[in-house]
């Protein structure tokens, strides 16, 4: 913020939306879909913004390529993604079609970018602060070959005395991972809450703590149940030894 005439950025991440996975609601602006799934072989599709303020919105669009390493997620500007316009006006309860074309075909492993639409800001009046609004949705473009349950591999490991999830995506698509719960006889599920609602790209993975997971026996085995986008997970993990 630049003073009291300043105006402040935040983040609203389109993956996080969980009550509709077809439309966010932002400040002042709606984005149909939320996310992209295209096809193999599908190189063009749209997305609709519709201006749900009480005044003129300048939106900005702008792709950019999405990998993950062991950590974080790495959002670096593209070529192989265009979007158009990228950047327009759009007037009181008016919708924009932004049309998206990919232009690098997918082969063996899947694409994976992310839209960001920058709500662009009028000066705001003196004494006053403005919001910006930045959405954040992601698109898939699939390959040709599609995910197998066999491609995710799970792990408990112990370390300091704590337990930690951990899941590899071998295979050649994401896999988004909603509200896993581990049971082990007859104690309370243990849950992994970080874990709720994460995309795994292909090639990538990720370990999450458990909480309560220092009851956990090294050397017994673990039932895991979760839901992801490719289906329903019901597997007997191994907690590895200390």
């Amino acid at each position: 913020m630049r003073g009291r005439t300043g105006w402040i950025w935040f983040s609203i991440w389109a993956a996080l939306m969980l009550a509709s996975p077809h439309m966010a609601l932002g400040q002042s602006l709606q984005i149909m879909p939320v996310m992209i799934n295209m096809p193999h072989g599908t190189m063009a599709t749209t997305v609709l913004v519709t201006n749900k303020s009480s005044d003129k919105q300048t939106i900005q669009v702008r792709p950019f390529q999405w990998a993950q390493d062991t950590t974080k997620d790495n959002l670096n500007p593209t070529s192989e993604l265009a979007v158009s316009p990228p950047i327009t006006d759009i007037e009181v309860g008016q919708t924009q079609v932004f049309r998206l074309i990919l232009r690098k075909p997918t082969d063996s492993v899947e694409a994976t970018y992310r839209l960001l639409f920058d709500q662009l800001p009028a000066p705001a009046a003196p004494g006053s602060v403005r919001l910006a609004l930045r959405i954040s949705i992601p698109v898939f473009a699939a390959p040709l070959r599609r995910l197998d349950e066999k491609d995710i591999v799970w792990r408990i490991i112990r370390d300091h005395g704590e337990a930690m999830l951990s899941v590899a995506n071998n295979g050649s698509q994401h896999i988004k991972i909603i509200k896993p719960v581990l049971e082990q006889g007859t104690a309370p599920p243990l849950t992994v809450p970080a874990a709720a609602a994460s995309y795994i790209l292909a090639g990538a993975s990720r370990t999450w703590r458990i909480d309560g997971g220092a009851r956990l026996q090294p050397g017994s085995n673990v039932h895991l149940i979760a839901t992801t986008d490719q289906g329903r997970v019901d597997a007997m993990v191994h907690v590895s030894e200390p």
